[in-house]
């Protein structure tokens, strides 16, 4: 049984959070959403139809201090009105961290430090040595998505009884109707939308545009295919930043791939992207999880991604995708020519690609935070 509310703190508003939040406010009644700072402004988080059930305030004015970083000052009223029992997500400044820390626990709250997945080895070692110094005895357990969240959070000093799998998710419920009861539908007008014929061979890659996206490794990777393509291959490019050396390469290099860049999509109508694909890739070497790969396999399109993303703990090899090594476009494009070259492979992997419904959405994240709140 639930004890109590959820205050949520995090300095990141990204659009899949809303049904996260609404899931915690519906199991966890009182629950609030504490927004720090203005993160990725240019992906709109706030979904103007949605009926919400969470309390959400956002706090655009904060004070620096050295070592610390940023402090909330606005969430000190916040703090000192939390009821008895509250326990606290953090995803925030290490300064918030001992502002909840010092008002929170006074008050009775209890902090967990919420990550949406992992880092790499050396790195994860490194923030150990700030982290056991300033924030973890703050923290009375973690959670975090799959097995790369439970090793970061081991490397943190946490225990396996501490740890608590957060089931990073898109929203699945939204993503999975429409593939059941549309998926064909959405798919033909895709494709007619984009000139592309019913039987002809897309990749689709969403990525906002940076360097540790490795875009360029994807780019590499179609230019040395071009030459055997004949014309029904196609990459549909979801996305926009600051790093546009890899689209202006694939824009001047393709000649048999066709390229549609379609810079910006909004969150609710992914779906149709995706369904319009027979292929996802994924070549980022920097991401601590890469939600694109639940949303793509969740609509039955078959992922290839760089084994170094926290994501890649789902995609099982030759069952409903490939993991390649980072920076590795000769491997990717190897494993896309597989696929297009192999209709029954490819078949058989979207048939498998959709298991992910059940065994990774936010109904198991809640079932976490209720054991949580029950130590």
């Amino acid at each position: 049984m639930s004890k109590g509310p959820i205050y949520i703190h995090t300095n990141i508003a990204s659009p899949y959070r809303r049904h996260q939040f609404e899931a915690v406010a519906t199991a966890f009644p009182g629950s609030r959403v504490f927004f720090s700072e203005g993160m990725h402004a240019d992906r709109p988080w706030e979904d103007g139809a949605s009926q919400w059930k969470v309390q959400c305030r956002r706090f655009r004015h904060h004070v620096v201090l050295p070592k610390l970083g940023m402090v909330t000052p606005g969430l000190i009223p916040e703090l000192l009105r939390q009821p008895e029992g509250t326990v606290h997500l953090v995803a925030a400044s290490p300064g918030n961290v001992l502002l909840l820390r010092l008002l929170g626990r006074r008050r009775g709250g209890r902090l967990v430090f919420w990550t949406d997945g992992g880092f790499a080895e050396s790195v994860a070692l490194r923030h150990r040595r700030r982290f056991a110094r300033w924030l973890r005895p703050a923290f009375c357990a973690a959670f975090s998505p799959g097995e790369i969240g439970r090793t970061y959070c081991r490397n943190l000093g946490f225990s396996d009884q501490q740890i608590f799998n957060a089931y990073l998710s898109h929203d699945v419920l939204l993503y999975d109707r429409l593939r059941r009861e549309k998926g064909p539908e959405l798919r033909r007008a895709m494709r007619g939308r984009l000139g592309i014929a019913a039987d002809d061979f897309v990749m689709i890659s969403v990525s906002r545009f940076l360097e540790l996206k490795r875009l360029e490794d994807l780019s590499d990777a179609l230019l040395s295919l071009d030459g055997r393509a004949g014309g029904d291959v196609h990459l549909v490019l979801v996305g926009d930043g600051p790093h546009q050396r890899p689209l202006e390469q694939m824009r001047a290099g393709l000649r048999n791939i066709r390229l549609h860049h379609i810079p910006s999509v909004a969150y609710n109508d992914m779906p149709e992207w995706y369904v319009a694909a027979d292929l996802s890739v994924f070549p980022s070497e920097g991401d601590i999880w890469g939600l694109v790969v639940n949303e793509a396999l969740s609509m039955g399109v078959p992922v290839i991604c760089t084994s170094r993303i926290g994501g890649a703990e789902l995609v099982r090899d030759g069952e409903n995708g490939f993991r390649v090594p980072v920076r590795s476009p000769g491997k990717m494009a190897a494993r896309i020519w597989q696929l297009y070259r192999d209709r029954a492979l490819l078949q058989r992997m979207k048939g498998n690609a959709t298991s992910i419904v059940d065994s990774w959405n936010t109904d198991l994240a809640v079932r976490e935070l209720q054991r949580l709140a029950a130590m």
